[in-house]
């Protein structure tokens, strides 16, 4: 069974978006109010931010909870390229107000602009058992604009819509095209011929006998002729207190709605009328089926003792039915607490986080302890904030029933703080329970009370120190500073463990630094660990000396070595400080280590701990004279005139290149015989430019600013499919017959848009181009007319488009020339690696010239 806090808590500090999104997908499975609201509350909030794959994981949440009366209500306003989420989930909700949108949807669309779309608008509204559509779909034939596949698509609808085998007779040509056509059209003509067998009393028979029917089952008796509904209708016991005649009218016309709900109430009205019953489920499961129109005109119909029900179940917002709360017309207990799940259902639609105002009328007239911790949560929820709001939550913090409802509130109402800061503060907190104190923790972390409040708190945290050593291992909190050192060697080990985290927030202290080097001694391998991410974090000098140190000292073919290597080469991505004793110390074992797999990633963390030179300086030295510069950087400079404006780790790796083959290439040293090491240096040269000019300067902005964009774009080439077919993303991105579509690595550019719609380009944007090939497929995708998401200075030369594939061929050619000497593979031959230099120099300077 689904935990609905566990998964909210997921989805609210998940770092991954894949893990947000099969977390918000699990909520389809929860059938509680308080995930309904969430999930709409979240929708509208990634509705701003424009998040396809998050908003999509909701929207197919929403369709298994059979929700289509909210997904109607969203889609009016959403984005297109959600289109083909909500039909999909519409039809899976299979509620008859899934009608109503996608016939709306449908007269935006036209067959010509968009075949994909309209095709899947067809197949959903004929699972639905739309009646509007029989017209059209029975006079539905192949349509030579349309491809193989959509064809078959149509005809699946047709079998799913028809009970009229001799509907099936304008595709039998098309069946005979191929062997697979001519499968589909029999397994189609014999689900059609059985369902043209179905009678209208099997439908009834299943819906009554049933516990739990198909929710499409009841769609079906939209399709029966109208002598056969009037008979089939006059064979429900419309008397029955479980209010299974509900199930039918599920389909039914209004007319058949208006004659049959009174008797039905009526019959729930003599049996007790209790919310709890099978009649509430069957009522409930009716009314999400309903347009809004329908249940205004029903509302009329239903017995006035239960009208106050009906009235704040259908429409809690309506004027007159706040009147009868405040007046005290209505049963108000009662319905708040016995029907909460309805109303909360209900407010969602109706946009009750905008009227706050009701709250002062309601608060008042609810006494259950149950509804007024969920009237607290729902308003923490939805940032709803009045008098009575405030007056609940101190009320709430005396009342070990509602407190940590009220402790949850706030957490969420942070902009609120000056009014409740004190009343929180003088709680005792010893005697809080476990929930409760989470609670507190997760209030202190949204909304920083202890740097705007701090002194009613800190000494109530001393005296806690598992809830202070939580908060600081989140927030760099000198205050608690004794507090972290007095655990670190706690016989508790969760303790010990919080106080390693903490000290890594304050990466500026030198102390910290030498209690985290104290750490790397401990036997317990998850301090070890911790200790170590710590010290990679840490900006002193202490650190990085006693992270080479802890390096320095493993055994090179020991199990932990490769992830201490990560560790280092991610940790010190962005030194504060240059370190070049330490680059030396780091370069004798790269020297001593030259075939070990982790060399090129310790020789990047080598030229990272370099003195760098001002750019001041670089440009000055440009102008003319090169003072001090070595006849391998002059010789650089005839080939690479740019190359001073290169960064430090660039210039280092081309000079890692150029050494040994002015060495071997001509003739110096002609002992040497692998020439790998040239070749792997010239790539990471190629790979630090185009990650500088291309990535930093061009790409990632856009990325942060334009995510969406991104996503909407991969899904139009075809890149969000499982498979995508080579040539229909050539086609798409204009560039077939312009590019050999053996140098298109679809495989990698399918892992690339991945990565844009899972949201881990967020995060690891250096892991994920990879190399050259990564590059070029995003010079294709993203620079090239007519909608470049990049923009370049050249990008109106008439030349741009071809140049920038050019160029990406030939990035693909050098990564494959690459692949051999990273594998350890050798180069004997000097004039394949001279070939390769004068094409790794030419791209280089392209790359100048045009990005």
């Amino acid at each position: 069974m689904i935990d609905p806090r566990e998964t909210f808590r997921l989805i609210q500090g998940a770092g991954w978006r894949e893990d947000r999104h099969q977390a918000l997908k699990s909520l389809g499975q929860a059938k509680d109010s308080r995930s309904l609201i969430f999930l709409v509350d979240q929708f509208l909030r990634l509705d701003a931010t424009r998040d396809v794959v998050l908003e999509s994981a909701i929207i197919d949440a929403l369709g298994e909870r059979g929700e289509a009366k909210i997904l109607s209500g969203l889609l009016k306003h959403s984005d297109p390229v959600l289109y083909p989420y909500f039909i999909h989930a519409l039809a899976r909700a299979a509620q008859r107000v899934g009608w109503g949108a996608l016939r709306g949807l449908h007269q935006k669309l036209s067959r010509d602009s968009d075949p994909e779309l309209w095709v899947k608008l067809v197949f959903a509204r004929a699972e639905l058992k739309d009646p509007e559509l029989s017209h059209e779909l029975h006079q539905f034939s192949p349509i030579p604009e349309l491809s193989d596949e959509h064809h078959r698509t149509l005809f699946l609808a047709l079998g799913q819509y028809t009970r009229h085998p001799e509907a099936l007779k304008p595709w039998e040509n098309w069946a005979k095209h191929s062997l697979e056509n001519r499968a589909l059209y029999r397994l189609v003509q014999h689900q059609v011929t059985a369902r043209s067998a179905f009678r209208p009393e099997d439908i009834l028979m299943r819906l009554t006998a049933d516990a739990e029917p198909h929710p499409a089952l009841a769609l079906e008796i939209a399709l029966l002729k109208e002598s056969d509904l009037t008979a089939l209708l006059e064979l429900v016991d419309w008397n029955d207190p479980r209010g299974l005649g509900l199930r039918i009218l599920k389909g039914a016309p209004i007319s058949a709605l208006q004659r049959y709900i009174p008797q039905i109430f009526s019959a729930f009205l003599a049996s007790g009328a209790d919310p709890e019953s099978e009649f509430a489920s069957n009522l409930q499961q009716f009314c999400r089926g309903l347009e809004d129109s329908d249940l205004q005109s029903l509302s009329a119909l239903i017995p006035s003792k239960l009208r106050e029900i009906w009235g704040l179940w259908t429409n809690p917002l309506c004027t007159e039915v706040v009147e009868a709360l405040t007046q005290g017309l209505a049963p108000t207990e009662v319905i708040l607490s016995q029907w909460s799940h309805h109303i909360l259902n209900q407010a969602l639609s109706d946009g009750i986080r905008h009227h706050a105002g009701i709250w002062s009328r309601v608060f008042p007239r609810v006494r259950t302890p149950e509804m007024r911790a969920r009237l607290l949560r729902f308003a923490g929820e939805h940032r709803l904030w009045s008098e009575a709001v405030q007056a609940e939550i101190s009320a709430g913090f005396e009342d070990t029933a509602l407190r940590s409802s009220a402790f949850y509130a706030v957490s969420r109402l942070a902009d609120y703080w000056p009014k409740i800061s004190e009343r929180l503060a003088e709680l005792d907190w010893k005697n809080l329970t476990n929930e409760e104190m989470s609670a507190i923790t997760e209030i202190f972390l949204r909304s920083s009370p202890l740097i705007q409040y701090p002194a009613p708190y800190l000494e109530r945290l001393n005296a806690l120190p598992q809830l202070a050593l939580k908060l600081a291992s989140h927030r760099p909190l000198p205050d608690f500073f004794r507090l972290i050192v007095s655990q670190l060697n706690s016989s508790q080990h969760q303790d010990a463990l919080l106080a390693v985290i903490a000290l890594k927030h304050l990466n500026q202290d030198s102390e910290a630094s030498r209690l985290l080097l104290d750490q790397l001694k401990s036997k317990e391998f998850k301090l070890r660990e911790r200790a170590l991410d710590g010290l990679c974090a840490h900006q002193t000098l202490a650190a990085r000396v006693g992270v080479i140190d802890y390096f320095l000292g493993l055994d090179p073919t020991g199990p932990d070595f490769g992830r201490v290597v990560q560790k280092l080469f991610y940790g010190f991505a962005r030194p504060a400080f240059s370190a070049p004793d330490l680059a030396k110390r780091l370069s004798q074992w790269i020297e001593q280590n030259a075939s070990h797999s982790a060399w090129e990633m310790l020789t990047q963390v080598r030229d990272r701990l370099l003195p760098t030179e001002a750019p001041k300086e670089r440009r000055k030295a440009g102008a003319g004279a090169l003072p001090g510069k070595s006849d391998l950087d002059v010789r650089l400079l005839q080939s690479l005139p740019q190359f001073l404006e290169y960064s430090p780790t660039v210039q280092s790796a081309l000079r890692a290149a150029e050494e040994p083959f002015l060495r071997e290439g001509e003739g110096q040293d002609p002992g040497v015989r692998d020439h790998a090491p040239i070749v792997l240096e010239y790539c990471k040269a190629l790979d630090l430019v185009l990650d500088q000019r291309l990535g930093a300067k061009k790409l990632f902005p856009e990325i942060d600013r334009r995510l969406k964009d991104f996503q909407i774009y991969l899904h139009q080439i075809g890149l969000d499919m499982d498979y995508p077919k080579m040539d229909h993303v050539l086609k798409n991105l204009g560039v077939q017959g312009k590019i050999d579509p053996q140098f298109f690595p679809l495989h990698k550019a399918k892992q690339i848009a991945a990565t844009f719609f899972n949201g881990k380009i967020e995060h690891d944007r250096f892991k994920i181009f990879d190399g050259l090939r990564s590059w070029a497929v995003i010079l294709i995708l993203f620079s090239r007319k007519p909608k470049p998401i990049m923009k370049f200075d050249r990008q109106n030369d008439a030349e741009f488009d071809t140049r920038i594939l050019r160029l990406a061929e030939r990035l693909m050619k050098l990564q494959d020339l690459r692949n051999p000497a990273a594998h350890r593979q050798t180069y004997p031959e000097i004039d394949t690696v001279r070939g390769f230099r004068q094409a790794a120099i030419e791209t280089l300077n392209e790359i100048h010239a045009w990005i």
